[in-house]
């Protein structure tokens, strides 16, 4: 019953408006048990599940309540979700096939802006944004040049517009990189 699973999920909107969807956890006693990883895709009119895709591996540390931790590829054909742990790594799922694709491996950097049907940005630490592009099968990544120091430290919360490519992001100390 719903008062016995836990879910950790942040909605996803399709550009288009033609679904909506979510990367989600649930375990079988609240918060130990059976665990269980997937994504669910929902028609925007009948809120009725049309894709329900488990993930594998369910050991691992998903992230799913913080914005652009999880994202939809511009052509609304990929689900991209970030993983901790047991090393940085983001998952594609391919909607059309409605199956779990892959793991690429990402340096330590975070959150997922997509650019492109096959390339993404991630925050790193260093303060540049780590491009990835995963046209070929096999991941490629190259660093932009240090944007800020890392000592500013950004708020978790970026504006992201995938339409526009757009990203603004504030610090704590009312900076505001774009």
């Amino acid at each position: 019953d719903a008062c016995s699973r836990w879910n950790f999920a942040t909605p996803l909107v399709a550009e288009d408006g033609s679904f909506f969807a979510q990367v989600s956890t649930v375990f079988e006693r609240i918060a130990r048990g059976k665990r269980t990883d997937y994504v669910e895709v929902f028609d925007p009119i009948t809120f009725k599940p049309i894709a329900d895709i488990e993930l594998p591996e369910p050991n691992r540390f998903l992230v799913g309540t913080y914005p652009w931790m999880n994202a939809i590829t511009p052509d609304n054909k990929n689900i991209l979700y970030y993983q901790f742990s047991p090393a940085p790594a983001v998952g594609v799922v391919n909607l059309e096939d409605k199956a779990f694709d892959r793991m690429i491996d990402v340096p330590d950097c975070y959150h997922i802006f997509p650019a492109s049907p096959t390339v993404f940005y991630m925050n790193c630490r260093d303060g540049s944004l780590a491009r990835v592009d995963f046209t070929n099968g096999e991941a490629e990544v190259t660093n932009t040049e240090v944007f800020r120091g890392e000592d500013e430290h950004l708020v978790n919360h970026p504006a992201y517009a995938i339409r526009s490519g757009r990203l603004v992001w504030p610090t704590y100390t009312g900076k505001i990189y774009q």
